[in-house]
């Protein structure tokens, strides 16, 4: 690690590949400028998760796909998408409707009381949009308990059937493993917390899920800096970078990582994902597509998008997004380099 990593002339040597951007407004702050890019990845991953689970070949087969932090699920009033939950039901509804005796099963996880309710309520609104529209008609089955709202619904003719429920619970604490998928069914993971503090995927979980062969995908993003997070205690940051390098070591070995996070973004934000080596390609496209579109639009103009291309990159954007610029660039041949290098040797990017 050099001391030149915030010199965005030196990204290149440093693994790190940047796509220039504007110089920014100083008073752009907050998050809800990054949310339209991160949605609009996330929907052609599921996308693309759905045509591969709706082919032929794969009639027989389950699906797990859970939303860790989902949030009320509500709707964008210019028509457009701004929820990842509506993001899923869209989906699912194409599952539903294209596939051949295929279980899917979405799981909504909310901890906040009345968040969830709304969640439950702006469910209904998209799956009246995307899953019951006018020309379907679906044998539907509904439940309500303590801790949530469930529905089903069958299509008859294909004997496909889309299970969904809203847990009111921290993620943190919800087993994953408690559905029975087996191997090569499929799993996908939306882990959308509000800091990375609140990182609610386990990532023993997910390697579990990867070892009994499921074919399970992950989307985390990785708040690292909103609410002046950096003022936590070095040791606790520390943590974060542990529980990231663990998650992306825990993939399938024939998944490859992304990580990208924006450069010139005083909050710190980056997302992970684990895919397919067969999307990897793709999916790097998409990002950087997507991206740019946003930045052509204004949305994202003010920023540069950094994204890891090797090993060294991963460790390299992780150390940018967890740690102080004093830290990395003024302490860490002295009093950080010890405990960077355990880190490194225990959880290195394999």
């Amino acid at each position: 690690m050099q001391s030149n990593l915030f010199d965005q002339d030196q990204l290149e040597e440093q693994r790190l590949v940047p796509i220039k951007a504007e110089p920014r407004v100083p008073t752009l702050v907050g998050t809800s400028d990054r949310t339209p890019m991160k949605h609009a990845i996330l929907n052609r991953m599921l996308g693309a998760e759905a045509g591969v689970c709706a082919l032929p070949r794969h009639a027989g087969s389950r699906a797990m796909w859970v939303d860790l932090c989902a949030g009320d699920g509500g709707q964008d009033r210019d028509g457009g998408i701004a929820s990842s939950p509506e993001i899923f039901i869209k989906h699912a509804a194409f599952i539903l409707q294209h596939a051949t005796h295929f279980d899917l099963n979405l799981f909504f996880i909310e901890k906040h009381g009345q968040t969830h309710e709304r969640l439950a309520s702006n469910l209904e609104d998209h799956i009246n949009s995307y899953v019951n529209p006018s020309g379907h008609s679906y044998q539907i089955m509904r439940e309500i308990t303590d801790t949530g709202h469930s529905v089903k619904f069958v299509n008859r003719a294909t004997r496909t059937e889309l299970y969904i429920e809203t847990l009111n619970d921290d993620a943190r604490t919800v087993d994953l493993l408690s559905y029975p998928l087996r191997s090569k069914d499929f799993a996908f993971i939306n882990n959308d917390p509000n800091n990375v503090n609140d990182f609610a995927l386990d990532p023993a979980q997910y390697g579990r899920l990867a070892d009994n062969h499921v074919r399970v995908t992950q989307y985390s993003t990785l708040g690292c800096n909103p609410s002046g997070l950096k003022r936590l205690p070095y040791e606790q940051r520390a943590g974060w970078y542990d529980k990231i390098v663990k998650t992306i070591n825990s993939r399938p070995r024939h998944h490859r990582p992304i990580m990208f996070a924006f450069g010139k973004d005083d909050s710190r934000w980056g997302y992970l994902i684990n895919t397919a080596e067969r999307f990897h390609e793709d999916t790097v496209k998409n990002i950087e597509k997507v991206y740019r579109t946003a930045s052509d639009s204004g949305q994202l103009k003010h920023y540069d998008l950094l994204m890891a291309k090797t090993n060294e990159g991963f460790i390299e954007l992780i150390e940018y997004l967890v740690f102080t610029v004093d830290e990395l660039t003024e302490q860490y041949d002295l009093n950080m380099k010890e405990i960077y290098a355990q880190l490194h040797d225990k959880y290195g990017v394999k």
